[in-house]
């Protein structure tokens, strides 16, 4: 049996910080082994496909943010056990965040091979998180309402429109007395806006909600409220091919009839004060 391994203190890095790790070989018998390498690469890629299914066409976009590789082992023998090897990689400053999207991607990920001269080659691949730190710019308050005609069936108070991912999001709203409906919902939305070559898309995906019942409202009084950014939360930042940022969305869920809504932009990320090990 031949086995290498990534091994890591931990998988999530600010960018500008240093990899530190080790590939770890493991045998039950002494081989003769031509090298050992290891890779850390970074890319962006958004994709956008055009047409039919029968005539569709891929747009793409890629930037290379890191492809630096590593000679651990000039060959010879490796004995039976385990053998371990340092690496280190310096993550750029000037790169995209860690993300998952719709249309783009951005990952960074470290990959080890030992090649043999006879033999199957032995791998691993481990993907690395890359945060950028996030100093919340002071914003101005902003506040919106929901109308039926010139009545105001709810008001929406937001002290400020930045957030740390991983913490807790708070506003206050205020329910008229004269709005019947079933509940409040106020949701949390990542806005990704893709563009390559002149195709653009737009998509908005869920992140998480809270939702006030009826009884739960204490009419023509302002109420607090707070949504918990959850760790995976997609952090705001613009490149040449995509644009993200998050929604808080809120809606009158009333019956029979189409819920009104509206919404605002809150720019997030992961804050200084954070722990990213």
């Amino acid at each position: 049996m031949r086995q290498v391994n990534i091994v890591l203190p931990r998988t999530t890095y600010v960018a500008g910080e240093t990899i530190d790790g080790e590939v770890v070989v493991t045998s039950d018998e002494a081989f003769s082994c031509d090298k050992i390498v290891v890779t850390f690469v970074g890319k962006l890629e958004t994709v956008i496909s055009s047409g039919s299914s029968e005539h569709r066409t891929y747009h793409r976009f890629n930037a290379v943010y890191a492809n630096e590789s590593k000679l651990l082992f000039k060959g010879g023998e490796i004995a039976a056990g385990e053998t371990r090897f340092g690496f280190s990689f310096d993550i750029p400053t000037n790169v995209a965040p860690s993300y998952h999207g719709f249309h783009t991607n951005v990952k960074y990920h470290l990959s080890a091979m030992a090649e043999t001269p006879k033999f199957f080659d032995p791998s691993d691949n481990m993907e690395v998180f890359v945060v950028i730190p996030f100093t919340k710019p002071p914003t101005k308050e902003v506040t919106f309402s929901l109308q039926d005609g010139e009545s105001i069936l709810l008001e929406v108070d937001i002290p400020e429109t930045t957030a740390c991912i991983g913490q807790e999001f708070s506003f206050q709203f205020r329910v008229a007395s004269i709005a019947k409906l079933r509940g409040l919902r106020f949701e949390l939305l990542n806005h990704e806006f893709s563009k390559v070559k002149g195709y653009e898309r737009d998509i908005d995906q869920k992140i998480t909600e809270i939702y006030f019942n009826e009884e739960e409202l204490q009419r023509d009084a302002w109420m607090p409220a707070s949504i918990v950014l959850p760790e995976d939360t997609p952090p705001s930042f613009r490149t040449q091919s995509v644009t993200t940022v998050l929604i808080l969305k809120a809606s009158l869920d009333i019956p029979w009839r189409p819920d009104p809504m509206q919404a605002v932009y809150i720019v997030a990320g992961h804050c200084l004060s954070q722990n990213m090990s």
